[in-house]
């Protein structure tokens, strides 16, 4: 394909953020994408979005990356997006295998994965770069220190987290002796009441920020946000624009803090695309086209303070069905009243 096309292979069919990622390549006109996408399992929404599927091993399987790269071949594939949180390690290790059949893997380096991925080192980084953020104990120091923290305190896993599972508010050494014995490997932070944000950032390969979109999670379910609002925030936006360059990311990545009165408060770093990447996309900021033109070395735009503040998302579910001969079925709804009345009335 030439410069004016270009195949995407996207992971994790079945995520809302892989959905994500096929709207922001196919609300623009720029490149001609063919989108390949993958999942280990083959009864997922976003199969039916893109031109092609294929059902692969588990991260943990050693044929994973074997068929990533067999697929990538076979299409020419010149971005690999991976959205799923438990791949990150063995394709970030596989970038130079990729990289040899012309295809950018979208991930920082290991170290930088294996850093945002264990929080307990996550929150040592924060510390040693001036960086605010919740004091944190790990499950031994806080199993020790059980008596004298400050409850309410909230209790999380320190490593693969992933959807707020076993995510608790502890409110007595009792509960939290029965959490740690329940959640292995897990750390303790003092509890934070207050508004959290999102800042959605990209990078290009030498973790130079082109864009950040700052959101309010204004409600959350599983982890993903499911109202949010961007704002604009130039303390955080200068503060996520200095952790990129210093934890080298590369591609995507979403950043977490609180509000606490005067305080901005950092409490994660992952470094992918965020479940609430369709806000991002509403905003003006297109990251999955521009990490495409990374990919495909295009002159790029840098996005930072040009994307529009006080955008509410308010989501809803929606459905594709397949029938029983396995094709797709893309309901209309007309949701919009002012469509809907105007197809009833009919022509004038």
């Amino acid at each position: 394909m030439g410069p004016d096309s270009a195949t995407v292979l996207i992971t994790g069919a079945g995520t809302v953020t892989c959905q994500s990622v096929i709207k922001g390549l196919r609300c623009q006109d720029e490149i001609d994408v063919t989108i390949v996408t993958v999942d280990a399992s083959d009864q997922v929404a976003g199969r039916y979005f893109s031109d092609h599927f294929y059902r692969v091993p588990k991260a943990e399987d050693p044929q994973f990356v074997p068929a990533l790269l067999s697929i990538a071949r076979s299409h020419d594939v010149r971005l690999l997006v991976p959205i799923v949180d438990y791949e990150f390690m063995v394709l970030s290790e596989a970038r130079s295998q990729f990289a040899e059949i012309g295809c950018f893997v979208a991930l920082s380096a290991p170290r930088t994965i294996q850093l945002t991925n264990d929080k307990n080192a996550t929150y040592g980084f924060f510390r040693q770069n001036g960086f605010d953020t919740p004091q944190t104990w790990s499950g031994v120091e806080a199993r020790r220190e059980a008596h004298a923290l400050p409850y309410p305190v909230f209790l999380k896993p320190a490593t693969d987290g992933r959807s707020s599972l076993d995510c608790y508010r502890v409110a007595c050494v009792d509960d939290l002796l029965m959490y740690l014995d329940r959640v292995p490997n897990a750390l303790v932070q003092e509890f934070v009441d207050g508004p959290e944000y999102t800042a959605d950032i990209l990078t290009d390969a030498e973790s130079e920020v082109l864009g950040v979109v700052v959101r309010e999670r204004i409600e959350t379910k599983g982890g993903v946000s499911y109202k949010g609002r961007t704002v604009r925030d130039d303390e955080m936006t200068r503060e996520v624009v200095r952790m990129a360059r210093l934890l080298r990311i590369i591609g995507p990545a979403n950043i977490q803090a609180f509000r606490q009165t005067d305080r901005l408060l950092f409490n994660e770093i992952n470094p992918r695309f965020s479940g609430a990447l369709a806000l991002t996309l509403a905003a003006g900021l297109n990251s999955p086209l521009l990490l495409l033109e990374i990919a495909l070395g295009l002159k790029l735009k840098n996005m930072i303070n040009e994307t529009q503040i006080g955008v509410t998302m308010l989501r809803y579910w929606d459905e594709v069905f397949v029938d029983p001969a396995g094709s797709p079925i893309f309901p209309e709804y007309r949701l919009d009243p002012s469509t809907s009345k105007k197809m009833a009335e009919g022509p004038s």
